[in-house]
């Protein structure tokens, strides 16, 4: 018994463990995953300027047409080089069948004439992904074809997740 009241009072709380977590610094991890796209788009029925959007991509799967577009809100011709653009501005809905997506701004440069090319980017809106997009940024480079057979692109990049 002796014993047992010795080794207790020799035990005294060491509070300086504690002491230094009021000093701990958290700090956010940020980290990348790269995203990619293969999509078509026509042109939706009702609504001018919008294209529903169909196709794959990563971290959603099969893309949910009904749900998908580009809408565009500013075209113009502008001329870069010495060379004549159609200069498209609007934003992009992306939503999986999972009902996984990402809303972004758009900004692209389409060739005139017909068939045309273009090239662009995605500038994802913070705050506004869900299921695997939550949390994301970043900007996705688009390129692709607008020809008799519909629009075609793809889309490569990296999100941002903070």
């Amino acid at each position: 018994m002796l014993m047992a009241g010795v080794l207790i009072s020799g035990c005294q709380k060491d509070t300086s463990l504690f002491e230094d977590q009021k000093n701990v610094e958290l700090k956010l991890v940020q980290f990348t995953k790269p995203f990619k796209g293969n999509f078509e788009a026509e042109p939706h029925p009702e609504i001018p300027g919008r294209y529903m959007v169909s196709g794959n991509a990563t971290l959603a799967g099969k893309v949910n047409p009904e749900e998908s577009f580009y809408q565009f809100t500013h075209m113009e011709i502008v001329e870069i080089d010495g060379q004549l653009f159609l200069q498209l501005e609007g934003w992009a809905e992306i939503v999986g069948a999972n009902g996984h997506g990402l809303k972004a701004t758009l900004l692209s440069y389409q060739t005139l004439g017909f068939p045309a090319t273009f090239q662009g980017k995605l500038f994802v809106i913070p705050g506004t992904g869900t299921g695997q997009f939550q949390g994301c940024s970043g900007t996705i480079d688009s390129s692709g074809e607008v020809g008799p057979e519909g629009l075609f692109m793809t889309v490569n990049g990296h999100l941002v997740y903070n």
